[in-house]
């Protein structure tokens, strides 16, 4: 029951991550916006990799 809970957290999170990040992409590539961007990118890798190791863990149980 917690996992799913913490899936669907983890994908919301996702979700904005992404609404950020098309933002962060439409205005002027300034050192600053391409900093934000590779952050935004780096925490996007990171809950995807949380989601699949849960994922994972939720197949081995079944």
């Amino acid at each position: 029951m917690r996992k799913k809970e913490r899936v669907k957290v983890l994908k919301n999170e996702l979700l904005e991550l992404n609404k950020k990040l098309l933002e962060k992409q439409q205005k002027k590539l300034t050192p600053g916006v391409r900093r934000a961007i590779q952050k935004l990118k780096a925490q996007r890798r990171k809950i995807v990799k949380e989601l699949v190791e849960l994922e994972e863990s939720e197949g081995g149980e079944k």
